[in-house]
């Protein structure tokens, strides 16, 4: 049978790297500014302000998912 081992201290450093990160960013920074007005600068900084939205709101449910599941992680891990 295949299992899974996880080191709890490990997860705690991640978690902590994860924080310290976070906390490092900027707040709502999706709008990404174009280098230039030209039409091309324009369109390729709408489609990454895109890609940032999409990966904020992809970042907020990671999070309330590993918050929900913390606790039987950590319980299951030792």
């Amino acid at each position: 049978s295949d299992s899974v081992r996880v080191d709890p201290g490990t997860l705690r450093g991640a978690a902590g790297q994860t924080g310290a990160v976070a906390h490092a960013a900027l707040p709502h920074t999706d709008q990404v500014q174009p280098c230039a007005p030209d039409h091309v600068s324009v369109a390729a900084s709408s489609r990454f302000s895109a890609a940032v939205s999409l990966a904020r709101r992809y970042t907020a449910i990671a999070n309330a998912l590993a918050q929900r599941y913390g606790v039987m992680v950590q319980t299951r891990a030792a």
